[in-house]
């Protein structure tokens, strides 16, 4: 039998709910239960049963149509052509998460029975917090009822809602609680323990507070708060704060849109390519052709036709293809940030200056056309393509020096008719492939690295490093992927707070060192490629930096707990 079929077989109420679950309004009053199994009493609310009663005349549709005007849809408005209506979707703001909404509060007297009764019933060695949620319908107000044990002691857990209080009020109000502390514990106020929590909530909505069924995880906007914990009693922050952290929540890729996205294709790319080597090893034959998933999409898709138009003008120096950097995608109030970005935020505009990196050349180009590819012919066809150029017209693209991609060195080789170009079957096409946008994403992080000038780069480089050498394996790939998307994650940690909280690029230093010990390591949060496919969310918690702690000084904090505790011989 398990500890809540215990808690079950203690009551004799079973109209009651009995869950093990934490919930956060309950961890944010009593924080020394944080991350403690803890069995909440409580109703669970039942989903409303709507019934349409007619009138015993019934209802009458023809008196309606004959009384009333209903021509035309009310979903529908008659403007004009040139008419534009800008739609923005607000989410609703909530300090709790989703699924507590389901939890209804019970009365006090059924609270005490309840608890009464696991007290009478349960073993006397039972250390697991029972809480109540009552309904503060009693004459004091209680909204949470509950014990349990805490070393030695036996707690009993009473919260009450007090009146409504400006923060001046209950800071003047202070002195009162310490001293009904003192007469209740009967110590002296100097042994009086005192804890204080500020939280000031800089910007979004923390995300488990999110309802991510509403909302897909790639809307969410992210969070940006501020913990500060003192002895003194003073809910602002100062310089006698024990502790004062930076806490930032984002989803992944949803800052630098584009890059990210090409980390997704790549991932895309490597499991097509798994799939394939799987098959081929079951069939014992290296001659099958690869093909895309039907369900193969990507952003970057484009019409067959328009991609042999871009394969075909790269070949011939046509001016007019698209620059890279044209399909920049970030959001609006970042692009708002790099448009009036000044000397000292230059992160917005190290960001959109990566797409026009000097080291760009014929490889990075071809990469970004091919990506557009929906079929696995398509890559095959421009292949032969550019092979056929360099063989029968002397073809020489531009292409840097440092640039030691497969494809590159291949190019190489051509142009000194040192060889002849490789036979385009199996998965030799999509291994090209994929080794360029290796070695065109490797270049962007190497860019904005070294532009930043906050790190020293070397050890990054390291992660990065050069996977075209050697054969062709996929778990090496995905290894390196995985070092890019971890890397792409600290930048973006980087960008959401120099956009949020006007920092100086020269200020992140402490910020993108801290996010880099803590995401690219061995026990760094994201683990498995597969975090990288997907939207996920990802924390990170700093040290506040002295600058940002300055600016909200004066400012009251968002939510607040004041905690008076004293032990003694006797009571605690």
């Amino acid at each position: 039998m398990n500890n809540v079929e215990r808690v079950k077989a203690a009551l004799q109420e079973s109209s009651l709910t009995v869950k093990k679950i934490t919930l956060s309004y309950v961890e944010r009053l009593l924080p020394e239960i944080q991350g403690c199994d803890t069995i909440i009493l409580f109703k669970h609310a039942a989903p409303e049963n709507l019934v349409l009663q007619n009138d015993s005349e019934g209802y009458n549709d023809s008196f309606v149509h004959e009384k009333l005007d209903l021509t035309g849809s009310p979903l529908q408005c008659s403007f004009s052509d040139e008419c534009q209506f800008n739609s923005s979707v607000i989410i609703p703001k909530r300090q709790w998460r989703k699924e507590e909404e389901e939890i209804l509060p019970i009365s006090r007297m059924q609270a005490c029975v309840s608890v009464n009764e696991c007290i009478e019933n349960l073993d006397k060695c039972w250390a697991i917090p029972i809480l109540s949620i009552c309904d503060g319908q009693d004459k004091e107000k209680t909204v949470l009822l509950g014990i349990y044990n805490q070393s030695k002691w036996f707690v009993t857990i009473i919260a009450r809602i007090a009146e409504l209080q400006g923060l001046k009020k209950v800071i003047n109000g202070i002195p009162i609680l310490m001293q009904e502390h003192v007469k209740l514990s009967g110590v002296y106020e100097h042994q009086i323990n005192v804890s204080v929590l500020s939280v000031f909530e800089l910007f979004g909505s923390k995300a488990e507070t999110m309802d991510w069924i509403e909302f897909p995880k790639s809307s969410f906007a992210g969070c940006l708060y501020l913990e500060a914990r003192s002895t003194n009693l003073s809910f602002y922050t100062s310089s006698r704060i024990s502790s004062c952290n930076l806490i930032m929540e984002i989803a992944a890729g949803t800052i630098m849109n584009d890059l990210w996205k090409e980390i997704i294709l790549l991932s895309q790319y490597l499991s097509i390519l798994d799939t394939y080597e799987q098959k081929i090893t079951n069939l014992h034959q290296n001659t099958v052709p690869i093909k895309f998933p039907q369900d193969f999409t990507t952003s970057f898709c484009k019409p067959c036709e328009e991609i042999m138009r871009k394969i075909h003008g790269l070949l011939n120096g046509d001016s007019t293809l698209p620059e890279c950097g044209d399909d920049i995608d970030m959001p609006a109030s970042y692009s708002h940030c790099a448009e009036n970005v000044t000397g000292k935020y230059i992160l917005q505009k190290i960001l959109i200056n990566v797409y026009f990196r000097e080291n760009t050349d014929f490889v990075d180009a071809l990469w970004r056309i091919l990506i557009g590819c929906a079929r696995y012919e398509e890559i095959m066809d421009s292949f032969c393509m550019i092979f056929e150029k360099l063989l029968s017209e002397g073809y020489e693209p531009e292409l840097d020096s440092t640039n030691s991609t497969r494809i590159a060195r291949i190019i190489f080789s051509l142009r000194q008719r040192k060889s002849l170009p490789p036979l385009l079957t199996g998965s030799l096409p999509l291994e090209l492939l994929i080794d360029a946008g290796f070695g065109k994403l490797s270049r962007d992080y190497k860019f904005l690295l070294s532009n930043l000038n906050l790190l020293e780069p070397y050890e990054m480089f390291q992660e990065i490093g050069n996977v075209s050498s050697g054969e062709f394996v996929i778990r090496t790939y995905r290894k390196k992927l995985l070092s890019l998307a971890q890397i792409h994650l600290c930048l973006e940690f980087s960008l959401f707070a120099q956009t949020h909280l006007q920092m100086p690029t020269t200020n992140l230093q402490p910020l993108l060192s801290n996010a880099y010990r803590q995401y690219c390591c061995e026990g760094s949060p994201m683990q498995l490629l597969s975090d990288a496919s997907e939207t996920a969310i990802h924390q990170l918690i700093v040290n506040c930096p002295d600058d940002v702690a300055r600016q909200i000084e004066k400012i009251p904090p968002s939510t607040w707990r004041l905690t008076l505790s004293s032990e003694t011989f006797m009571n605690r």
